[in-house]
């Protein structure tokens, strides 16, 4: 892990930085997979992407615009959702390998 802890964490400040198209707060909730504060029309979305983000499709984008969401904030709230379902793989692991110790 320590090689990849630069890389790890400029990915983060991208994250949650002041670039990014929705709120930081919504995105940490994202990250996290709280979606208690998402958008409810967002919510079966990130859920797919943090499981089953091979069946994406069209329709489910439309559904977003329909109820709202701009592209961009689809695609953030998309490349957040990602990243926070592979930091929890990532994270258990590292676990698995430090046999279960955080």
């Amino acid at each position: 892990m320590a090689r990849h802890e630069d890389i790890l964490r400029a990915i983060r400040v991208g994250i949650f930085g002041p670039s990014g198209l929705s709120d930081e707060a919504l995105r940490r909730a994202v990250f996290e997979g709280d979606d208690e504060t998402v958008p409810e029309a967002a919510r079966p979305y990130l859920t797919k992407v943090r499981e089953h983000a091979y069946r994406i499709t069209d329709e489910d984008i439309a559904g977003l615009k329909a109820a709202g969401l701009s592209e961009d904030e689809i695609y953030d709230l998309t490349i957040v959702a990602a990243f926070g379902a592979s930091w929890k793989r990532l994270d258990a692991g590292w676990r698995a390998l430090r046999g279960g110790r955080s």
